[in-house]
Parts: C-alpha cells; structure tokens; sequence
C-alpha cells in the first residue's frame, strides 16, 4: 500500500523546475525593462539633436558656428560640428548616452544650409 503524499526525489525535481521557470522569467523582465529604457534614452537623444538642428536652422547664417561639448541632465552629451564649403555649412548634431555599463549609444542628425543672404 502506498502512502500518501510526494518523495523527496519529486519534491526536488518540482523545485528545480519552478526555479528554472522562475530564472528564466526574471530574465525577460530584465530585457524588457532595458529595452524600455533604451527607447526612452533613444528618443530623448533624438529630441535634443533635433532641437539644436532647428536652433541651428533658424538663425542668420553667419551665426551658425560649431559649439562645445554641452552635458544634459548628467547622462546626455551634446556637441555641434559645422564645415563650411563654397557658401554651404554643413551642420552634424551629435548626441551620446550611456545606457548600462560600457555601453555608448549615439545619435547624429546632419543638415545643410546655404548661404543665401549674400
């Protein structure tokens, strides 16, 4: 007659089992929640080149010159590099961020303008 009840060898088992589950499901919340941050980081990155692209864009010609390294919030970097060719300047945004560790994400919006005050 069987008692009743489970072994100590099933009861191991189930737990190894619901560990692995567990472990693994934590893991995919890690990854998600990286994700999320990243996006956030990304499309924070993206507004802040846009918005000096368009400082840029709209004033006078002559005052459209590269600008030093400006830091954002602590996490953000951004710099201004402008060449200027035959009456054309050409404006490159760059925005760097550090999402974990080691690991530098940048974003680069470029544009042209003319001159066509002269």
């Amino acid at each position: 007659m069987r008692k009743k009840g489970f072994t100590l060898l099933e009861l191991m088992v189930s737990v190894a089992i619901i560990a692995i589950v567990v472990a693994g499901t934590t893991r995919g919340f890690i990854s998600i929640t990286q994700g999320r941050a990243y996006g956030r980081h990304l499309s924070v990155a993206s507004f802040l080149a846009q918005d000096k692209l368009e400082e840029l864009k709209a004033a006078p010609y002559p005052g459209i010159s590269p600008t030093g390294d400006e830091i954002i919030n602590d996490i953000y970097t951004r710099s201004c590099n402008v060449d200027e060719s035959a009456g054309l300047k050409t404006i490159n945004i760059t925005v760097t961020f550090s999402s974990g560790l080691l690991k530098v994400h940048s974003i680069t919006l470029t544009t042209a303008r003319a001159d066509l005050e002269s």
